[in-house]
């Protein structure tokens, strides 16, 4: 029967990779801490809201394409945080048709097309942004 030795190289490199799989999820650099409530992780999904059927909107992110660009159906819970930028919780009814948004998906996402997911977060960014 033979012994297998833990090498000291071995050992670092193994809990060097189970570490950088625990890192924090990359920042988006447009979130600065005057926003708290933003989450500070990159959105699911940046773009134009294009419809609305609530509790569900639709968001592109490039609308005039037909097909190929990010695309997705919203859901929107009583657990989805909408907020426009620089303010406090505004709620879903301020969602509008030809606003741009962020959004972050909480939950399971189904990867057909459109996507379809639920938001966590909603952010409304200001117009011209």
């Amino acid at each position: 029967m033979t012994k297998i030795r833990a090498h000291p190289v071995s050992a670092l490199l193994f809990s060097f990779l189970i570490s950088s799989g625990c890192s924090p999820a990359v920042t988006d650099p447009s979130v600065s801490d005057a926003t708290a409530p933003i989450p500070r992780t990159a959105p699911s999904i940046i773009g134009l809201v294009t419809a609305i059927a609530l509790p569900a909107i639709i968001v592109e992110e490039k609308p005039t394409e037909a097909h190929g660009s990010a695309k997705a159906r919203v859901g929107i819970t009583d657990g989805t945080q909408v907020l426009r930028r620089g303010e406090e919780a505004v709620g879903a009814a301020e969602l509008r048709v030809g606003q741009q948004v962020k959004v972050w998906f909480t939950g399971p996402v189904m990867e057909s097309y459109p996507l379809q997911a639920t938001a966590g977060v909603i952010v409304i960014e200001p117009s011209g942004r």
